[in-house]
């Protein structure tokens, strides 16, 4: 009766071992999707011997035919003023020009989209032979051309500060991508992420900085300070 037992129990120890094999076997895994990033070329120049810190601002256009009342441009503009206060510099935003120190232009744009075609041919079967009574017939490997298209759009910002007195410009940063969205109200706020530990900062060289796509720290430039 015991070894009855004993059989048993190992019998049901070895059916539940099975199940979660089983089980461990079948669970699917989770898709996790690839992160997208946005390379941005950052190339800032400052002059070394202006005081910047703490500095108020006003914010303007730099476009000929764009003003300041321009829907699209209150949008980037905002974008902006976000990355300054959140800048080294503590930079705040003035409410007219009598209160500003500095007079910070913003120009933006996007070029026409440039598309590249590439052409590759592959084998998709190797030759063969075969007699035919005394004949060998020869049949050659067969091939199919494929051909992609691939377009792309340069984007940029520039933003340039100036002394609202003398109007000597005192810092000036160029932020320049290139990739497959042509919607500059996706791509600015990325190219923003990555410029804005450098306003008024003197970079030395050309930097390339790696933003990921829809990152909390572009959200973060979406959606403002949080106070």
């Amino acid at each position: 009766m015991k070894r009855i037992k004993t059989a048993v129990s190992i019998s049901g120890v070895f059916t539940i071992f099975i199940l979660l094999l089983s089980a461990c076997a079948t669970t699917p895994t989770p898709y996790v999707a690839p992160r997208v990033y946005y390379h941005v070329s950052v190339d800032s120049i400052a002059d070394a011997g202006a005081e910047l810190n703490g500095k108020t601002y006003l914010l303007t256009s730099a476009m000929k035919n764009v003003s300041d009342n321009d829907l699209q441009f209150k949008e980037f503009a905002r974008h902006i003023e976000t990355a300054l206060s959140l800048s080294q510099k503590g930079y705040k935003r003035a409410d007219n020009k009598e209160e500003a120190d500095l007079l910070i232009r913003l120009a933006y744009g996007i070029g026409n989209p440039k598309t590249e075609t590439s052409t590759n041919t592959y084998t998709t079967s190797s030759g063969y032979s075969y007699p035919v009574g005394w004949t060998w017939i020869n049949v050659p490997p067969t091939t199919k051309t494929v051909t992609t298209s691939n377009t792309t759009y340069a984007r940029f910002l520039i933003l340039e500060a100036y002394d609202i007195k003398d109007h000597s410009q005192l810092w000036k940063t160029t932020l320049k991508s290139e990739g497959s969205v042509g919607d500059l109200r996706i791509v600015l706020p990325h190219m923003v992420v990555a410029g804005r530990d450098y306003f008024g900062i003197n970079t030395g060289k050309k930097l390339v900085i790696k933003v990921e796509s829809e990152g909390s720290g572009v959200m973060q430039i979406r959606n403002g300070p949080t106070n």
